[in-house]
């Protein structure tokens, strides 16, 4: 019997800065949205054109205000409070000159920065996702990065419910040694198929076998002799039951 050897492969690899943004709490019933690497592009983009919009209005509003300042003694009306003692015509109310309603550019200033801040956000977002994808899959082959490791239906053993106090938390696939195939390629497989579902935002047609592609999830590599073992943990009920249904379907899929 070899020595078994284990390695913990973090959520998703390469998408820290993303996962920091999601919700960890709770078993929720309905699923998380994953950005993927080009909706976090095309988010920022869209936050650009918003700043742009935010920046016009800005102009626009200190071309209005003029450079003059308000004084103290001055009072501000609304011209627009209709009296209902007089027939429905218009009473000048008094209130206060408030900054956001006197002078809206500087607010709009504001919001355009914001709207700068989440563009680049997300660009940096994005530019991470793909750095890591393409660092966790530097080496692995087009042919083997085209297709994830469970692909290979008929090299696997057995598929297992993993359970934590009696509750399933996830699968345990069993792969066959066949020639060339050991511990460290599989972990580094692993992890280059779970930055490429971060970055492709975990979407549910594609490699519609792979149980890594629903959701981030915690992968662990042993070698158990005659066997290689993967062991999928999920965190949320319904990532939990498409991973081990993904995994029960490569076994009855299997010739």
């Amino acid at each position: 019997m070899h020595t078994s050897t284990r390695h913990a492969i973090a959520w998703s690899t390469g998408a820290t800065a993303l996962l920091a943004a999601v919700s960890c709490g709770g078993n929720q019933q309905e699923p998380e949205r994953h950005l993927s690497a080009t909706q976090h592009e095309a988010a920022a983009v869209a936050h650009d054109v918003e700043a742009a919009e935010h920046e016009r209005l800005y102009a626009q509003s200190r071309h209005d205000e003029g450079n003059s300042v308000q004084s103290n003694s001055i009072h501000c009306y609304d011209p627009k409070t209709p009296d209902p003692d007089s027939g429905g015509e218009s009473l000048q109310v008094l209130r206060p000159c408030w900054t956001r309603e006197e002078r809206p550019s500087r607010h709009q200033l504001d919001e355009a920065r914001g709207e700068r801040e989440e563009a680049s956000r997300h660009r940096a977002v994005a530019a991470s996702m793909l750095r890591s994808e393409l660092e966790a899959c530097a080496g692995l082959g087009d042919e083997e990065k085209s297709h994830s490791p469970f692909f290979h239906r008929e090299d696997i053993m057995r598929v297992e419910e993993v359970r934590t106090d009696g509750e399933v938390r996830g699968a345990r696939v069993l792969f066959r040694k066949v020639p060339g195939l050991e511990v460290g390629w599989m972990r580094r497989a692993i992890a280059c198929h779970q930055a490429r579902a971060a970055a492709m935002g975990y979407p549910t047609k594609v490699m519609s076998y792979c149980p890594l592609m629903i959701a981030p999830t915690s992968v662990s590599v042993d070698d158990i002799g005659s066997a290689i073992a993967v062991t999928i943990v999920a965190r949320q009920d319904w990532e939990i039951a498409a991973v081990v249904g993904r995994a029960r379907s490569l076994l009855a899929a299997s010739p």
